[in-house]
Formats: structure tokens, sequence, C-alpha cells
């Protein structure tokens, strides 16, 4: 009888952690394919222009810079959100990384001018075109 019970724990445990599993990776798949369908929207994003940092937005030091971008096109104003991504470079000692060094590509203070692409047909999407690096924030 004893056995039933440990073998009934055992499913248990089991099955939380697949259950658990199986919501990370969705998750996980769920922001691939939000990236994945931002980098197919920049594809029609052909037409080049300057752009102005209006705002920067960042809750602490552990989550992502998020910059408010204002340009002109069509004598109309527009402007879009977006993550400021981080360049992040290993510093070596002879060989042995001992620490890291992490900086925007761009600068992102506010008022700072930055090239932008976007698309003809819909102004809306757009994106910084120097804005490449990881997703990881200055801890």
């Amino acid at each position: 009888m004893i056995w039933l019970f440990i073998f009934w724990i055992l499913g248990m445990i089991i099955g939380i952690f697949l259950i658990g599993l199986i919501f990370v990776l969705a998750v996980q798949n769920h922001e691939r394919n939000k990236e994945k369908k931002k980098r197919e929207m920049r594809i029609d994003c052909i037409k080049k222009s300057k752009g102005v940092i209006i705002e920067t937005k960042q809750e602490n030091s552990h989550t992502p810079l998020i910059l408010t971008i204002e340009f002109q096109a069509n004598q109309k104003t527009y402007q879009f959100d977006e993550k400021a991504l981080l360049i992040v470079e290993k510093v070596k000692w002879k060989g042995i990384p001992v620490d890291k060094k992490e900086y925007y590509p761009f600068d992102v203070t506010v008022g700072s001018i930055v090239d932008i692409k976007y698309n003809p047909k819909d102004p809306h999407i757009a994106y910084i075109v120097d804005n490449v690096g990881a997703h990881t924030t200055v801890s």
C-alpha cells in the first residue's frame, strides 16, 4: 500500500514539473514569435529619416530602457517606442574573462538624433537603424 502512495507522489512531482516546463516553453515560443513578427514587419521599412528621442522610460536597472522616438514623414509627425539594446563586450585578461563592458550603440539621452527607417505605406512601423545588441540590461 505504501508503494502506491510513493508512486502517486512521484507521479504528482513529475506531472507538476512537466506542466511547469510546458508553460516556460510556451512563453519562450510566444516571445520568439513576437520577435519574428517584428523582424518581418521591418522588411518593408525602406525609407530613411532622422528621429529625435523625446522620452526614455526604465522602471529599474533590470528592465530594458524604452525609447520614444518622434519623426516626420509626409508632413506629419509620428512616434514609436523601441527597446534600446546593449552591446556587451567581454573583457579578458590573458584569455580569461574577467569583466563585462556594456554600452548602448548610440546616444540614448532625450533630444538625441537617431537614424531610423520606416515603412512609407504605414509610417507607424519604424525602427532605429543602429539599435543592435543584446536584450540584457546593465546590472
